[in-house]
C-alpha cells in the first residue's frame, strides 16, 4: 500500500504532467517585423497589429519578401500556420517552406485598413515541417502582421494564468503564482479560449496596452481578467498607448478588481497625442455583427489624460475617457454593435473629459458607480443605445477643473439618439461648466426617456435640460436643491430649459411630447435661475411640480404658442414672475402660490422635501393615469406607481403636488400598508429565473416589452421562468404592486 504522503506526491506530479500536456503543444508566435526583410519591404506602425507593427511591400516576386528564418521545432510533422494579414480585397499569397517550391493560396479580404480602424484577418494552412531549423518565405502577399505555428488547432482546456510584474518571468509557464509571467506583452501573445482567467498580482503595476482581439468566451464560460493575492488593486497603465485595454471584435468578457490608468505623457509610436482611453471597445465589422456580454465590476478608473490638453470646447477632437467605444455607431438596418453590458461598483476619477461614452449598445446597465471629479460628463449614452437602465449611481463634481488638464464642463449624465432609457435613484451633484452642466440632461434625438426618482443638487447649469428632436422624454418625481446658479457665459442657469438645438443652429427642431411632472424644486436664497421654452417645442406638459423660491428668481421666457404647453396644478411659491417676457400669464389653471410647507423651511437634503400635515400640496395634484391608453412607456398616462420616497401613487386618486406622495411628516398605518406592497425581484439582471419578494398571495404577473406588448403572463407568488425571453429590458407588472424594471441577459 502506498502511504498518504506518497499518494499526494504522485498526484501532484501527475497533475503537473497533465497541465504540461494540455499547454505544451507547439504554439509559437513570430512577428513579421522581427523577420528578415528583403528588397523594398518595410515596417509600418499599426495600433491594431500585434506588437503595434507590420510589414508591407511584399510584391513583384521573391525580391521583395519576408523570411522567417528562426523557426526551430522539437520534432518533425504536420503543423498549422496561421497568417494575420491586411488586405481590402480577395487575393493570393505565395509562400516557400525550406526551398520546397512555391505554393499559392487564395485568401479573402480582411476588411478595412488599419488606419480606418480595421483589424487583421487570419488565414490558416497546413505544412510538413522538419525537426530543428525551418525557413518560411512569403512574397506576392498582403501586409503581414504575424504568423503562428501550432501543432494542433483544437481548442485546449481553459486555464488560469498568473502575472507578477515584480517576480514573474515570461519564460515561466504562468500556471501558478510561483511561476507567474511578467509582462503585458506576454498576456497579448496568449491565444485565449472560453473559460480562461488572466490574473494580475495585487499591488503591482503592469505597463502597456492589454489587447483582446478576435477572442472571447461563450455563454457560461467567459474570459476573465481580474486579480490575485491581497492588497491594492493591480494597475494596468496604458503608458501613452491609445488605451490601457483594447477590446476588438471580442465578447463574453469579465473585468474586475483592477485599476486602470493612462496618465498623459508622450504618446507611443503610432498612437495619437490628442486621444487617450482606459478601456476602448471596437467593433470593426460593418455587416451587422454584434458582440455580446460584457461585465465591468469593481474597477477603478483614475488619471486618464491625453498628451495635449483638452478645453471646455467638446468639438476640438481632443478627448480622454475611462470607457469609450468605436467602430460603427450602428445604422437603421443594424443599429447595435454591442449587447448585454453591465458596469457596476466602479469608481471613475480624474478623466480629462467624459468618464464613459457608450455607442450602439443594446441592453446596457450602469449601476452603483461613483463618478467624482471628472473633467466632462459622468455618463454619455450615445448613438443607437437601446434598452438602458441607469440606477443608484452618484456623480459628484462632473465638469471638474481640479486638474488643469480637465475640460471643466459636463453634466452628470446626458443622452443623444438613444431609445428606451430609464435613469432612476441616482444622485447628481455639483456639476460645473460654462455650457450644459446640469445634473442630468436630455440632449438630441432621443425616444422614450424617463428621468425619475433622482436627487439633483448644486448643479451649475440647472435641473431640467431637454434639447431638440426628442419624442416622449422627460422628468418625474425628482428632487432639485440649488440648481441653476450659473451667471457666466451666455447660458444662464435654469430650472427648466426646453430647447430646439439639434445640431444645426440655423434649423432648430423642437421636441414633441415632453413631460415634467411631480418634481420638487428648492431655489436657494443665493441664486436666481431662469425658465426658458423655445418656439419650436410641441406638446410640453408641466404638471404637479413645486417650485419653492427662497429669495429671487430670474426671467421666464416662453417663446412658443401657449397652446403647445400645458401648465397645470403646479405650486409657484416665492418671488416668481407672474407673466413671461411677453407679458403673458403662463402658470395655467389650478396654479397655487401658497407655501408648500416642506418639512424643512431651508431644504438641504432629500428628507427636507417631505410635506407637513397642513401642506396645500396634499391630494391637490392632477391624476396622471388613463387605463384605456396607458402603457408602461406612455409617460403621459402612466404615473409609474410610486414617488421619490417609495410611497404608492394611485391610479384612481389625485396625487400630491411634488415628489412626495405621503400623508405628512409622520408615518401612519396607511403608509406602512403602501410600503408593504412594494414588489422586489432578484436577481436582476437575470438569465433564466427570477424570485419575487413582497407578494403575500398568488397573483397574476405580466411582463411587457418597451413597445407596450405583453410578452408573458403567469400566476405565481415566488418564482418566474424567464428563460424564453429575448435579452433586453422589460416591465414586470402586477395589480396592487409597484411595477419593476427587469433586465434579461443571455
Amino acid at each position: 500500500m502506498i502511504g498518504n504522503n506518497k499518494i499526494s506526491i504522485l498526484f501532484t506530479v501527475l497533475l503537473a504532467a497533465i497541465c504540461e500536456m494540455s499547454l505544451s503543444q507547439t504554439n509559437e508566435l513570430f512577428e513579421a517585423e522581427n523577420a528578415v526583410l528583403l528588397g523594398t519591404t518595410e515596417i509600418v506602425t499599426c495600433s491594431n497589429a500585434s506588437g503595434g507593427k507590420m510589414v508591407k511591400g511584399l510584391s513583384s516576386g521573391e525580391a521583395n519578401a519576408v523570411l522567417f528564418d528562426d523557426i526551430n521545432l522539437d520534432e518533425s510533422g504536420e503543423f498549422f500556420v496561421t497568417v494575420s494579414y491586411y488586405s481590402t480585397s480577395a487575393r493570393n499569397i505565395i509562400y516557400e517552406l525550406n526551398d520546397n517550391g512555391s505554393v499559392s493560396q487564395s485568401i479573402p479580404a480582411s476588411g478595412l485598413w488599419c488606419y480606418q480602424g480595421g483589424v487583421p484577418a487570419d488565414f490558416t494552412f497546413q505544412e510538413n515541417f522538419q525537426e530543428g531549423e525551418n525557413k518560411l518565405l512569403f512574397y506576392d502577399a498582403p501586409i503581414i502582421d504575424k504568423i503562428v505555428i501550432s501543432s494542433d488547432t483544437a481548442v485546449r482546456e481553459s486555464a488560469v494564468f498568473y502575472f507578477s510584474s515584480s517576480s514573474g518571468n515570461d519564460e515561466n509557464d504562468g500556471l501558478t503564482p510561483a511561476m507567474a509571467w511578467q509582462s503585458i506583452e506576454k498576456a497579448n501573445s496568449l491565444e485565449l479560449v472560453p473559460g480562461d482567467s488572466v490574473l494580475f498580482k495585487a499591488g503591482e503595476t503592469f505597463s502597456g496596452k492589454l489587447t483582446v482581439m478576435n477572442e472571447g468566451g461563450i455563454a457560461g464560460s467567459p474570459i476573465v481578467f481580474s486579480s490575485y493575492d491581497e492588497g491594492e488593486k493591480p494597475i494596468l497603465d496604458g503608458n501613452g498607448h491609445l488605451s490601457a485595454v483594447n477590446i476588438i471584435n471580442s465578447g463574453y468578457l469579465h473585468f474586475s478588481n483592477i485599476e486602470i490608468k493612462n496618465d498623459g505623457g508622450p504618446a507611443q509610436p503610432g498612437d495619437p497625442e490628442e486621444l487617450r482611453y482606459g478601456i476602448y471597445l471596437e467593433n470593426t465589422k460593418n455587416d451587422g455583427t454584434v458582440y455580446n456580454h460584457y461585465r465591468f465590476n469593481n474597477l477603478i478608473f483614475k488619471n486618464i489624460y491625453p498628451t495635449v490638453n483638452v478645453t471646455d470646447d467638446d468639438q476640438t477632437g481632443i478627448n480622454a475617457h475611462a470607457i469609450n467605444m468605436s467602430g460603427s455607431w450602428g445604422d437603421d438596418e443594424n443599429p447595435s454593435r454591442f449587447r448585454d453590458m453591465i458596469i457596476e461598483n466602479c469608481i471613475f476619477n480624474r478623466t480629462a473629459r467624459h468618464a464613459t461614452v457608450f455607442k450602439a449598445v443594446d441592453s446596457l446597465t450602469i449601476r452603483n458607480n461613483l463618478f467624482e471629479h471628472v473633467g466632462g460628463a459622468g455618463m454619455v449614452i450615445g448613438n443607437n443605445c437601446t434598452n438602458i437602465l441607469v440606477e443608484n449611481n452618484t456623480t459628484n463634481y462632473t465638469g471638474s477643473s481640479i486638474d488643469s488638464r480637465m475640460a471643466g464642463r459636463g453634466s452628470g449624465i446626458w443622452c443623444f439618439r438613444s431609445k428606451n432609457l430609464t435613469v432612476q435613484h441616482n444622485r447628481f451633484m455639483h456639476a460645473r461648466g460654462i455650457k450644459d452642466s446640469y445634473g442630468m440632461h436630455i440632449d438630441i434625438g432621443n425616444r422614450n426617456v424617463v428621468y425619475q426618482y433622482n436627487y439633483s443638487e448644486d448643479n451649475e447649469g440647472g435641473f431640467v435640460e431637454i434639447l431638440g428632436a426628442n419624442n416622449n422624454v422627460g422628468y418625474r418625481y425628482n428632487l432639485s436643491v440649488g440648481d441653476g446658479w450659473r451667471t457666466r457665459g451666455n447660458q444662464h442657469g435654469k430650472i427648466f430649459w426646453i430647447s430646439g438645438w439639434s445640431g444645426d443652429p440655423n434649423n432648430p427642431t423642437g421636441s414633441d411630447s415632453v413631460f415634467v411632472y411631480n418634481n420638487s424644486i428648492y431655489v436657494r436664497d443665493s441664486i436666481a435661475p431662469d425658465i426658458k421654452i423655445v418656439a419650436v417645442t410641441k406638446n410640453t406638459r408641466f404638471y404637479n411640480n413645486i417650485v419653492n423660491v427662497a429669495n429671487q428668481f430670474g426671467s421666464v421666457q416662453i417663446e412658443n404658442a401657449s397652446s403647445q404647453n400645458d401648465f397645470n396644478n403646479n405650486i409657484w411659491f416665492g418671488n416668481i414672475p407672474v407673466t413671461d417676457q411677453d407679458g403673458e400669464v403662463f402658470r395655467g389653471p389650478n396654479a397655487l402660490t401658497s407655501d408648500p410647507l416642506f418639512k424643512n423651511e431651508i431644504v438641504t437634503d432629500s428628507s427636507g422635501f417631505k410635506l407637513q400635515d397642513e401642506s396645500p400640496a396634499i391630494n391637490a395634484g392632477k391624476l396622471i393615469y388613463n387605463s384605456e391608453v396607458s402603457g408602461p412607456f406612455d409617460y403621459f398616462h402612466n404615473n409609474g406607481g410610486e414617488d421619490f420616497f417609495g410611497n404608492e401613487v394611485s391610479n384612481t386618486e389625485n396625487p400630491n403636488i411634488g415628489a412626495f406622495n405621503g400623508g405628512g411628516t409622520f408615518v401612519n398605518s396607511s403608509i406602512v400598508e403602501q410600503v408593504d406592497k412594494k414588489l422586489m425581484i432578484y436577481p436582476n439582471p437575470a438569465k433564466n429565473t427570477i424570485h419575487l419578494k413582497g407578494i403575500d398571495r398568488i397573483v397574476k404577473i405580466q411582463i411587457i416589452n418597451f413597445e407596450g406588448k405583453i410578452i408573458k403572463q403567469s400566476t405565481t407568488n415566488k418564482t418566474l421562468d424567464i428563460s424564453e425571453l429575448k435579452p433586453g429590458i422589460y416591465i414586470l407588472k402586477s395589480n396592487g404592486y409597484q411595477s419593476k424594471i427587469l433586465m434579461k441577459t443571455e
